[in-house]
């Protein structure tokens, strides 16, 4: 997969935060998610966007580490992460709509005016 250039984008680098539902009870469920959430920060990346994907950051680094894997736990970093970011995206993955993570980020993602588009699951 190659990457595109700027240049579609007005020659702007736009940084998206890639917002993606995460928890659940059972291990296979977040792991999938986590596929998930590679698979289209990677597209994104093709399209010549910068991309920060929280779940891609923060899956491998709270497995190793037997760190929290829920919003309150990595709600520092969002916060971060967020206000640096351009757009928000969030991927339409199952679960989404549940998603206390993801309903949080919208929010304040919203209070500071971060724009915030949505994203059809394409599968892999």
């Amino acid at each position: 997969m190659e990457r595109a250039s700027y240049e579609h984008l007005g020659g702007k680098e736009i940084m998206i935060y890639l917002a993606c539902p995460y928890s659940d009870p059972l291990e296979g469920v977040r792991k999938a998610r986590f596929r998930a959430a590679n698979i289209t920060a990677a597209r994104l990346m093709a399209e010549g966007h910068i991309v920060y994907s929280a779940i891609s950051m923060s899956h491998p680094i709270a497995i190793e580490n037997n760190l929290g894997l829920d919003w309150d736990f990595w709600r520092p970093n969002d916060v971060y992460f967020i206000s640096s970011c351009d757009e928000m995206v969030v991927l339409k993955y199952p679960g989404w709509e549940n998603s206390e993570g993801i309903e949080a980020e919208m929010r304040l993602a919203k209070s500071m005016g971060k724009k915030i588009s949505f994203r059809e699951w394409e599968g892999d």
